[in-house]
């Protein structure tokens, strides 16, 4: 025999995740504060704070550390050092630099030397190209 509707057993539902009313759009989303500071680094939300807020989002720490994502953008990056690189040196050093400062879990502050932070800067806006 099947069980009536009053001998079903109850399914629980799954937690769900802090959301806000977008009162605008009427859409509910999750704040996405409260993610960013799971899943980035502390150059990644300051940076952040100084853009516009529709221009960039956060990527996940996981996804810069993986060179596949990011596979042509050394010679790029590199090309704001103003130094010509060879095609026997290509080490790029700016561009490890500035990925050492994306992904570092340490506020590095003021620091970071200004040509370090601009390339900084141009590989994530860079990523999300």
């Amino acid at each position: 025999t099947f069980p009536t509707e009053k001998q079903a057993p109850k399914v629980e539902e799954p937690p769900r995740q802090p959301s806000v009313t977008n009162a605008n759009q009427g859409r509910r989303f999750v704040d996405q504060r409260d993610v960013m500071l799971t899943y980035t680094t502390p150059w990644v939300i300051a940076f952040l704070k100084k853009c516009r807020r529709d221009a960039l989002l956060a990527v996940p720490r996981d996804y810069l550390a993986d060179g596949f994502n990011l596979v042509h953008l050394p010679p790029i990056i590199e090309s704001f050092s103003g130094q010509a690189i060879s095609d026997e040196d290509k080490n790029y050093p700016l561009y490890k630099a500035a990925l050492r400062v994306i992904l570092s879990n340490e506020d590095l502050g003021d620091s970071i030397p200004p040509t370090v932070q601009r390339a900084a800067e141009a590989l994530y806006s860079l990523v999300h190209a």
